[in-house]
């Protein structure tokens, strides 16, 4: 009675296995048809800051162009930043992995008891991340305690002569033709030069008025540019 039972019980589960397999096969067959990928995508276009927007992704396989990915490749968008991957890759190319911009802090003239008589130049070679606030070792006040401390090695405690920028080589246009006013009025969209401090961006703190309809004050402005003026 005891191997009977075992025999029936075995039975009625294969059964029951059999069912749930079936049930689930058209589950399976989607997992297999849908990527990973396709899940994120699906998972980003869901989110309710997507409700008003549009995005696109093809992905290829590089040795046989496989459309491994197709979602609204046809349809004219602006790539934004995607368009970094091409200019990544053809300066890992031409550059190489090690490559590294160099700042330098120049001086000419003659150095009598402590005393520069003569200018100090800075050299640029279009380093991007010069005063950057991004990186800890190239934020702004690091930068400048950098060239203090040469400046103190040298045995410079003063200079009587100016401070001169070198850029040369860098093409006096820092924006394309074809960027938009938006974008050219963010900080993303400052233009590129021999030298590049700050990234080429300034940080307008602004103060709301009392009610609506008041002006915004413009309450702080880093780094201070004296020259500059705000028409509100």
């Amino acid at each position: 009675m005891l191997l009977a039972n075992l025999s029936e019980s075995k039975t009625v589960m294969m059964k029951a296995c059999s069912r749930l397999l079936i049930l689930f096969l058209p589950l399976f067959a989607l997992a297999q048809k849908e990527t990973e990928l396709e899940q994120a995508m699906r998972r980003f276009m869901a989110d309710e800051q997507m409700r008003y927007g549009q995005a696109g992704l093809v992905v290829k396989e590089l040795q046989s162009s496989k459309v491994l990915i197709d979602w609204n490749g046809s349809i004219g968008l602006a790539p934004a930043s995607t368009q970094k991957i091409f200019t990544a890759a053809a300066a890992l190319d031409q550059l190489g992995a090690g490559f590294q911009y160099n700042t330098s802090l120049l001086y000419n003239g003659k150095v009598q008891n402590g005393v520069l008589y003569g200018d100090l130049i800075i050299q640029g070679s279009g380093d991007p991340s010069f005063g950057s606030w991004r990186y800890g070792q190239t934020k702004a006040q690091q930068s400048l305690d950098a060239w203090a401390d040469a400046l103190k090695q040298s045995g410079i405690k003063e200079v009587r002569g100016q401070i001169k920028a070198n850029q040369n080589g860098f093409s006096q246009q820092p924006l394309p033709g074809g960027w938009i006013w938006d974008d050219m009025s963010n900080y993303y969209g400052a233009g590129t030069w021999g030298i590049n401090w700050r990234e080429n961006q300034f940080d307008l703190t602004m103060v709301p008025g009392d009610k609506v309809g008041d002006s915004l004050k413009a309450w702080r402005m880093e780094p201070m540019i004296p020259y500059q003026q705000f028409q509100n």
